[in-house]
């Protein structure tokens, strides 16, 4: 029996008794580096009629260990929405207790589903949007299998942002469990740290807690960016022309019912945790043997079952993978559904030469009044589908800012600005910083351009640039000597503008933190204001 095997089994056993599965993952050799598309595959292959995904911390844990192992993995928003896929049954319970009615509601479009059916289905959406070109149709036809209902309504329905923080919840409650149990296996092999693989244990675990660490710093940037990703995606997806079905029957045929296929109810273990009980087993196998008695049982219970909590007596075994339902005879009915695409890239493609116009518009106003143009690179796609989903309903051909610039003159030259971009044809709209939330004041303009996309122009003064970007982008803008005239002359620090405002964006508009966040940035602007006056 080797050192280790002993030290750590026995300090396991007393510690924890139980979850042999995750002690191979600790000390085992256990990385799941497969590609995502196979671990989305994987998944998608459980959602057949009759089946009860049973779901538990092990499947978030599996991904939790994949982004520790892997830190590349985790500026992929792809990983963060396969565990959000992962967590949304941890998180809906969470997600209800704080807001049943809208978190719950949109089951009730679908007959009323809820509780672990809900999740299935959110679930589902979640890994089928993972997917970029997915289609309504296709999406509608999957659900089909297992959700009845008015299905574009439940898709209309779903704002994966209401989850944010009950997931973050969920994840947050997960990966300290996970730090519990490796702060307190440390501690308990402290007692036998004058063994070399003790002290070697004490060091892998003290690993794991940093890689835990480090996973949940990113959770609280990549996750909220994961949702607000599937909500695009999401918006986007129904953002496609859905005609009614026809039916076509051949005329004079007898057109009989399809033969029921009977549903028989199967119970599954969760795929995301595949890697894990494939990792398990091989430990009992070979560590086990040298292990406890106490080990095997634990293992074999979970094997059974176990793991998920709750009796099992009685309960058929579960299958790694389900049975699938036979297929009805086909009939003489034929259905057809088309789906067509609202097609973004159209509208996305004319941003160029819109942007080239407006550039050449700005330099020729910014050069009559001693000016200069800030000429902003064309919005990305990710962030143009965002606002798209959230301010235009879905609609691309309503966004006035893939293309954009700023013209930047002395506070006096502004009403001069204005006056030759109306001359332009420009629409003008002056910020008032009395009703902006955040006290922002400038002028924004749009303008359609020969391309048939509208642009947009902004106008601002140089102080208003040091208050609003960061230093560095303010004193590329700017150049170092105008910025540090302005520091000198304003005397307070440059760039809080926008960072406020990116704290308050992604907050709930009834949230106390924003209100907070909007006074802090109308005094910030204010001052910026009055400094620069004199005043």
């Amino acid at each position: 029996m080797s050192e280790r095997k002993s030290i750590v089994d026995d300090v396991w056993s007393s510690a924890i008794g139980g979850l042999d599965w995750l002690k191979s993952v600790l000390f085992g050799e256990f990385a799941d580096n497969r590609p995502l598309s196979v671990i989305v595959a994987d998944m998608l292959v459980s959602f057949v009629p009759g089946v009860v995904i049973v779901t538990s911390a092990r499947d978030a844990v599996a991904v939790i260990v994949r982004l520790a192992q892997h830190p590349e993995k985790r500026d992929d928003t792809m990983e963060w929405i396969v565990l959000a896929a992962c967590m949304i049954t941890l998180a809906l319970p969470l997600a209800m207790a704080a807001g049943g009615a809208v978190a719950a509601g949109i089951g009730a479009v679908v007959g009323g589903i809820a509780g672990s059916e809900l999740g299935a289905a959110l679930r589902a959406v979640m890994l089928l949007l993972i997917k970029e070109a997915a289609k309504l149709g296709d999406v509608i036809r999957f659900l089909q299998k297992f959700v009845k209902g008015d299905l574009i309504g439940f898709l209309r329905a779903i704002k994966f942002g209401i989850y944010e923080k009950a997931l973050l919840q969920a994840f947050e409650k997960t990966v300290n469990k996970l730090i519990e149990i490796c702060r307190g296996l440390r501690a308990q092999l402290e007692h036998f740290k004058y063994f070399s693989e003790a002290r070697r244990a004490i060091v892998t675990l003290g690993e794991w807690e940093r890689k835990f660490y480090a996973v949940q710093a990113a959770a609280i940037k990549q996750l909220p960016v994961a949702l607000v990703e599937l909500d695009a995606r999401l918006g986007r997806l129904l953002a496609q022309v859905a005609p009614k079905e026809s039916h076509t029957v051949i005329p004079a045929v007898k057109a009989a019912r399809p033969e029921k296929v009977e549903i028989v109810a199967q119970h599954i273990n969760d795929t995301a945790g595949k890697p894990l009980k494939s990792a398990s087993s091989e430990y009992s196998g070979s560590g086990a043997r040298n292990g406890t008695a106490q080990s095997k049982a634990s293992y074999a219970s979970e094997k059974n079952g176990g793991a998920s909590g709750g009796d099992n007596s009685g309960a058929p075994p579960r299958k790694d993978l389900p049975d699938p339902p036979e297929k009805p005879k086909e009939g003489p009915n034929s259905k057809r559904q088309e789906v067509l695409a609202e097609d973004f890239a159209a509208v996305y493609a004319k941003a160029p030469a819109a942007k080239v116009e407006i550039d050449a518009l700005a330099d020729e106003i910014a050069a009559r009044y001693g000016g200069r143009v800030a000429k902003a690179p064309i919005k990305s796609e990710k962030r143009a589908m965002e606002k798209i989903v959230n301010d235009y309903e879905g609609d691309p051909t309503r966004i006035k800012d893939l293309a954009r610039n700023t013209i930047i003159v002395p506070g006096e030259k502004i009403d001069d600005v204005v006056r030759d971009l109306k001359e332009a044809g420009a629409a003008v709209k002056r910020i008032d910083p009395e009703t902006d939330p955040f006290g922002y004041s400038g002028v924004n303009s749009n303008l359609k351009t020969k391309s048939g996309l509208i642009a947009e122009i902004q106008v601002n003064s140089p102080e208003m640039i040091y208050a609003k970007e960061s230093e560095d982008l303010a004193r590329g803008i700017l150049g170092s000597d105008v910025y540090e005239e302005i520091a000198r002359k304003v005397t307070v620090p440059g760039g809080q503008g926008h960072l406020l405002y990116e704290m308050g964006r992604s907050l709930p508009p009834e949230s106390e933190r924003l209100s907070q966040i909007e006074a802090e940035s109308r005094s910030y602007y204010e001052s910026i204001r009055r400094l620069a006056n004199g005043n």
